[in-house]
């Protein structure tokens, strides 16, 4: 190794890096070579390597971002409820107050509370239900308008609403975001083999106004995302309330 880079050297020269870059953590190899560092780099490598000069220096490294699989988040959900001791789904206020806002994000990013709590068959804390419902009862609503007969089911149901007796429906929403600077609305159904007949899709604006409603069969959505532009192959399903028809007509068909 060079002369020029002794212990002291190299510890200036991180921690101007350091404040050069304005972080809090020891700096990644491509820093390192994206600042003309590369010399500092391989100094740090044949003198014992980062993780031994991050103790050396007391300087924590980067933590490499966790991959949210739904295993983990169920995992993690389990566990911030024995932190809390409650037998319901926790509350973004009380995931915050235990310090687990990275959980917080990925819940919000997938399934988002009420999602999970479906999934894990949990209770929601009255406040989050109330939220949760509001999209079921709209749904439900716009149903009973146009002559259908409809049941809400549970939260350990694998679908929201039951129409006309037989036809299982999910509600799903989601809000306008832009995608690339394009605009998009992304529904996560969670699971490419779907557990209900039909998707009622609400596609929000910031404001959270519905822009569409997308009536779309299971049997198009064999997806665990769903992604939808302003110019979809999924536009087609806008207010397709007439395949609720078409399932009923089905299951009357099936006969003993």
């Amino acid at each position: 190794m060079s002369k020029k880079w002794t212990d002291e050297k190299i510890t200036e020269t991180i921690i101007e890096l350091m404040n050069k870059l304005s972080i809090e953590t020891f700096p990644t190899n491509m820093q390192m070579r994206e600042n003309k560092l590369s010399g500092l780099s391989r100094a740090i490598g044949l003198s014992g390597g980062v993780e031994h000069w991050s103790k050396k220096t007391g300087i924590p490294r980067k933590q490499r971002e966790v991959k949210w699989t739904d295993e983990l988040i169920k995992k993690e959900i389990k566990k911030s409820m024995d932190v809390l001791c409650i037998n319901r789904m926790p509350s973004a206020s009380e995931l915050t107050s235990i310090g687990r806002n990275d959980l917080h994000c990925a819940i919000s990013k997938g399934l988002t509370y009420y999602g999970w709590a479906k999934e894990m068959g949990l209770n929601l804390k009255s406040s989050e239900t109330l939220k949760g419902n509001k999209y079921e009862e709209i749904a439900k609503r716009k149903l009973q308008r146009r002559g259908y007969t409809v049941e809400k089911m549970t939260t350990k149901h694998p679908y929201d609403l039951l129409v006309n007796e037989n036809v299982k429906v999910d509600i799903k929403v989601g809000r306008v975001h832009y995608h690339f600077g394009s605009k998009a609305h992304t529904f996560r159904l969670a699971k490419k083999y779907s557990t209900c007949d039909i998707y009622i899709c609400f596609a929000l604006d910031k404001d959270s106004n519905t822009e569409n409603i997308f009536i779309i069969p299971s049997k198009f959505a064999k997806v665990e995302t769903m992604n939808v532009g302003t110019i979809s192959k999924y536009n087609k399903f806008i207010d397709r309330w007439d395949f609720l028809d078409d399932y009923t007509t089905f299951y009357k068909s099936i006969t003993i």
